[in-house]
């Protein structure tokens, strides 16, 4: 069996060919014709995209195709089909452009531009990021001294976008209903953090990371740790004194559980 192979085919190329085989009883012949189409191209390719979770994503796709063939433009996710049908976010416009209507994190990785024909097909990507707030840090615990505690904890995902910082928090029994900031500006480099608390007192912590979306939900809180009965460490603040009444004389003052 004989062939004729033909490289860098052009529209020039175009035309009959014809095979002519001849031995000494005769001689056979046969034609064929070469039609040459125009190549699938990708004329305006999607661009990478970087959104907050909960936004809008939306990829731009254009392509051309022979006139005599059918294109048809679809969209991978992470080199897998995207059934538009089942996939309310997903919605597939007339101009081929494809939205993601609310992203999450999960929505993160490569989107595919596949053009297509019956004859040969062409492919773009772009990169989706879809930053979010920080995931809680995990407490890996307190070590509790006389006169302050060590916090540690580990980060446990930045979701895309790089902590910033830490806030830590803490609770005591003399305002066991809310929480109030030790530090809000702890480096992200750091997972350990001191406090230095005033005597005769129940201490709880929680840690909070920061990213450029938002703050995380707290860790889960800390034990208890307790502090020894002892003289005060320093003096009451915000002292004030005004009368009511002119035979009265009333004195109000803060006190700070958290040593700075």
């Amino acid at each position: 069996m004989f062939y004729l192979f033909c490289s860098e085919v052009g529209f020039t190329d175009a035309g009959n060919y014809t095979c002519i085989v001849t031995n000494k009883y005769g001689t056979a012949n046969a034609s064929g014709t070469l039609t040459v189409k125009e190549h699938t191209k990708i004329t305006a390719e999607p661009e990478d995209y970087e959104v907050v979770a909960g936004s809008m994503a939306t990829f731009h796709c254009t392509a051309t195709a022979d006139r005599s063939l059918h294109l048809n433009i679809d969209w991978l996710a992470k080199d897998e089909p995207i059934h538009f049908d089942t996939e309310p976010r997903f919605v597939k416009t007339n101009d081929y452009s494809m939205t993601i209507t609310k992203t999450n994190e999960l929505d993160s990785g490569m989107y595919t531009c596949l053009a297509r024909t019956e004859l040969d097909q062409a492919t773009a990507s772009a990169m989706l990021v879809v930053q979010d707030k920080p995931n809680p840090p995990q407490l890996l615990g307190i070590t509790c001294n006389k006169k302050d505690t060590a916090v540690k904890w580990q980060p446990k995902g930045d979701n895309r976008s790089p902590i910033l910082r830490y806030i830590i928090e803490y609770n005591t029994t003399f305002a066991s209903d809310s929480w109030s900031v030790a530090s809000d500006n702890v480096p992200a480099s750091d997972q350990t953090y001191i406090v230095s608390m005033t005597p005769w007192a129940n201490f709880t912590f929680r840690v909070i990371a920061v990213n450029k979306i938002g703050r995380s939900q707290p860790s889960l809180h800390s034990a208890v740790c307790t502090t020894q009965p002892d003289v005060p460490y320093k003096n009451p603040e915000n002292v004030e004194a005004a009368g009511t009444e002119p035979s009265n004389l009333v004195i109000s003052w803060t006190v700070s559980v958290i040593i700075n």
